[in-house]
Parts: structure tokens; C-alpha cells; sequence
């Protein structure tokens, strides 16, 4: 018995996956789709702002002082944005090595839109002596946020894109700030710092 190949029909195997191709060849548009709207394509989200507002002198013991640097962190955009972490420095003048402080803080808060939050960083330093309020002091840092959207939150939880905006100023400690800060928002793969 022969068979002619125009006689064949395709098997249900073969439609099956003919099927299979199709549909993932539209939840691959329609991904690509959604993924360019969750990634900015028509949303008005701005990256929040750092400025300087001021410090003071906190905890003092004979081995050393606190100081607590309040910042203001301002909405620029009219969607909410969950704050991550803030990665600062503080430095002191006339204190050398000694005047120097680095630190993480967890920013634990969302800030909402169109709104200011303000945040106190403290910075440590086994000085000896209390640091007296007039001293002049410099920060600098970045703040890391999340910005809206499923996938910009998976993409943040994967350590493969860190939004941030980078901010510094200086002041005297006990008065308002000489210098505000200054933000460059930026967003940046996770990576180790220098």
C-alpha cells in the first residue's frame, strides 16, 4: 500500500503545537507591550529630591557625640514611592580621620505624591569631646527608591536595577544648612561601591 503525502493530515500532536507556538508568540507581545508601559512609556513618574534642612547635636557621652542630620525628601512626581535605603557620609571639620562617618539607614517609608518627608541620618564620632553646635560639616550620600510598576519592584528585588538619586550639602551643626543639597537622580545597576 502506498501512501501519498497530499494525503496526509497533520497529526493533533502537530496542531497542538502549532497552537502553542501562536499563543506564545502573543503573550510575548503583549509582554513586550505591557513591560514598555510599566517602564515608562506614558507614566509621569519623577525621581524624588534630597535637600539639607538641618542638625543638631544629639546623644553626647565623654567618648564621643551624635549628630542627627534632618533631611528633606521631596515628591516631584503624583505617584507614591516606596524609599529604600540611604547610603550616607558625614564629615566634620577639624576632626581629621576621626571626623568621618558612614553609614546605611533603611528609609522604611513611602513617600507619597506631591509630598515632603523628612528623615534624620546620625552620625557617630568618638571625638573625645562634645562636638560643639557652630561646628561646619558636610554630607553626601544617595538614596535608593522604587519606582512603580510589577516589574521595576521584581527588577529591585533581584539586585538588577537600583534606582537612586545621589544628593550632598554642608552646614554648621545647630543652624540651618549654608549649602543645600543637591540632587542627581540617577538609576544605576546594583554594584558594589569604590
Amino acid at each position: 500500500m502506498s501512501i501519498h503525502p497530499h494525503t496526509l493530515k497533520p497529526s493533533t500532536a502537530h496542531q497542538n503545537r502549532s497552537a502553542i507556538v501562536v499563543s506564545v508568540k502573543a503573550a510575548c507581545a503583549g509582554s513586550a507591550a505591557t513591560l514598555a508601559v510599566l517602564l515608562g512609556g506614558g507614566c509621569s513618574f519623577h525621581a524624588p529630591a534630597v535637600e539639607l534642612a538641618s542638625s543638631s547635636v544629639g546623644q553626647t557621652t565623654p567618648s564621643g557625640s551624635v549628630i542627627d542630620v534632618q533631611l528633606s525628601i521631596i515628591s516631584k512626581s503624583d505617584q507614591p514611592i516606596p524609599l529604600r535605603n540611604i547610603e550616607y557620609t558625614v564629615e566634620v571639620d577639624g576632626m581629621g580621620e576621626a571626623g568621618k562617618f558612614s553609614g546605611v539607614r533603611a528609609a522604611e517609608s513611602t513617600l507619597r505624591g506631591g509630598g515632603t518627608h523628612a528623615l534624620v541620618v546620625p552620625a557617630a564620632f568618638a571625638s573625645g569631646a562634645p562636638i560643639p553646635a557652630g561646628t561646619p560639616y558636610r554630607i553626601s550620600g544617595d538614596l535608593y527608591y522604587l519606582e512603580p510598576g510589577q516589574i521595576a519592584a521584581i527588577l529591585y528585588d533581584y539586585h538588577l536595577l537600583r534606582p537612586s538619586v545621589s544628593f550632598s550639602g554642608s552646614g554648621t551643626i545647630g543652624q540651618s544648612p549654608a549649602t543645600p543639597a543637591t540632587p542627581d537622580a540617577r538609576a544605576t545597576p546594583d554594584a558594589p561601591k569604590k
